[in-house]
C-alpha cells in the first residue's frame, strides 16, 4: 500500500515512520523524518535526534555539520502545530 494511503495527517505519518516500519533509502529522508516528529510533538524526538546524531557521526559524512544546524534550527525556530 503506498505511504500516503496509510497515513491521512501528519501524525499518522510520524507514527508510520517511527513505529510502523517504514525505511527509507535516502540520508535526506532522515532529516524529513526529524522536521515531521518535531511539528506533531514526537514524545521520542530527542531519541530520534540523539540516534540519528550517533549515525551521521558514525559515518562521518559532510551531512553532520547539515544536521546539527537542522536540529538547532527545529529546536529554536519550529513551533509543533500539536
Amino acid at each position: 500500500m503506498p505511504l500516503l494511503e496509510r497515513a491521512r495527517n501528519l501524525r499518522d505519518l510520524d507514527v508510520l515512520i517511527h513505529q510502523g516500519g517504514y525505511r527509507p533509502d535516502l540520508k535526506s529522508t532522515y532529516f524529513k523524518n526529524l522536521i515531521i516528529a518535531r511539528l506533531v510533538s514526537n514524545p521520542n524526538y530527542e531519541a530520534l535526534v540523539q540516534a540519528q546524531l550517533r549515525i551521521h557521526e558514525a559515518t562521518g559524512g559532510i551531512t553532520l555539520e547539515d544536521f546539527k544546524k537542522l536540529v538547532k534550527y527545529l529546536k529554536e525556530e519550529v513551533v509543533p502545530l500539536a
